[in-house]
């Protein structure tokens, strides 16, 4: 623990060094013609991590540098009428010594106005619309990543690892009531019968080749929650006022097996789920921030695999942060606290049982919104499930981020 804690010390300290030249950042946007411009972004998250039991002999701390996510984003307009996104990735660049190159493509679609914001039509590689968290832009997180472990774990995958949480298809969505309705229904290849061909000499994966639908409402109470007309916040910082309530519904039959990475199964059945969340990102004495900034998310997850594999079953999480009102140095300060949970429905035949609670304790250092920021976390894993019919270890781990957003 020593060294796992002598390791972040060093880098906190290297980041604020760092931090001192950081004054501001630009995009660069060009215009094509009155209606035509491109705006070019990259977003840049290092980490340093400790984790327990991760040394050779399983038994001691181990320290690592390694890059989170490097993503250029390009988006843009063709018309009044037609919008583009694409963005790349280089996630976990190095980590636990693996330097291996693994460039993609993270998020790609175009964007019809059909009738103004009210209804859109986005065609492409979509970020899922499940949950509020789930559709979070990766660079204006709260903390410091995803609630992977209760989210974007209990997804059926598309394809490879790489694209987690995007899939392929066309979304009709929009802003109704002057902002306060966002609603989304999409379609999309789910597990595609037509490409994967998955099957075994007793089941097969969507014979029929049924397509997948995701659909969210969520009502803004006050200002309107989105970014560039397609992503959520997770945290606006004093910008807006947003209070919002959502609900998401998930399925696609015949796409999942008693086997949670399809490839031994004897098994088919059809995969559903839903998902309530509660969003607050409010300054205390609106308009100002000089009092502070309050923030509070908070969801309901439930994953129906017919009773096959251990991701059936209920998850929850809740996240708070409060950004303090005075300026600490060069930016703010806000302590945050994360917790995110999941409980499998049954003990399958291999033993397998998930029941884990994850207390995440951290702080963010904003020296400039998100275009510059260093956040802080400790994890403490709690865990009291089985893997292969073994007791699961819970492993804490330490981490230190900084981001640029140019």
């Amino acid at each position: 623990m020593k060294h796992g804690l002598w390791f972040l010390t060093c880098f906190v300290v290297t980041l604020l060094v760092m931090a001192i030249g950081v004054r501001s950042s630009y995009a660069v946007t060009v215009t094509e013609s009155k209606d035509a411009s491109t705006t070019v972004k990259f977003l840049l998250q290092v980490q340093a991590q400790a984790e327990q039991n991760a040394t050779y002999n399983g038994k001691g701390w181990a320290g690592d540098f390694f890059v989170r996510r490097a993503r250029i984003i390009l988006f843009g307009n063709v018309t009044p009428y037609v919008n583009y996104f694409v963005e790349t990735d280089e996630p976990d660049y190095g980590k636990r010594g693996n330097n291996n190159p693994s460039f993609f493509i993270q998020d790609a679609y175009i964007t019809l106005h059909l009738y103004k914001d009210e209804v859109k039509l986005d065609t492409g590689m979509l970020l899922l619309p499940f949950s509020h968290n789930g559709r979070e832009a990766a660079s204006t997180l709260l903390p410091v990543d995803y609630d992977i472990s209760s989210v974007f774990g209990r997804y059926p995958a598309e394809g490879s690892q790489n694209v987690v949480g995007r899939v392929f298809g066309a979304e009709l969505s929009g802003f109704l009531i002057k902002g306060h309705l966002n609603y989304i229904a999409l379609v999309s290849n789910g597990e595609n019968a037509q490409a994967s061909k998955i099957t075994t000499s007793t089941a097969v994966l969507n014979p029929n080749d049924t397509k997948r639908f995701t659909g969210r409402l969520q009502y803004n109470v006050f200002d309107t929650d989105d970014v560039l007309g397609f992503f959520y916040a997770g945290t606006y910082l004093g910008a807006k006022r947003i209070l919002s309530v959502g609900a998401s519904y998930d399925e696609q039959p015949d796409s999942i097996s008693d086997d949670p990475s399809n490839v031994n199964f004897t098994k088919v059945g059809n995969y559903s789920a839903y998902d309530v969340d509660v969003f607050l990102d409010y300054p205390i004495a609106w308009p100002s921030i000089a009092s502070g900034v309050l923030t509070v998310q908070a969801a309901y997850l439930n994953y129906n695999y017919d009773k096959l594999n251990y991701n059936d079953g209920a998850a929850w999480y809740a996240e708070i942060g409060y950004l303090l009102p005075w300026v600490v140095g060069w930016g703010r300060l806000e302590p945050v606290i994360k917790i995110d949970s999941f409980t499998s429905s049954q003990t399958p035949a291999n033993g397998t049982y998930l029941d884990f609670a994850r207390y995440h304790f951290g702080v963010n250092y904003w020296l400039k919104e998100h275009e510059a920021n260093i956040k802080a976390e400790y994890l403490v894993d709690s865990e009291n499930g089985k893997i292969n019919g073994t007791n699961a270890q819970g492993l804490d781990a330490a981490t230190v981020q900084f981001q640029i957003l140019l």
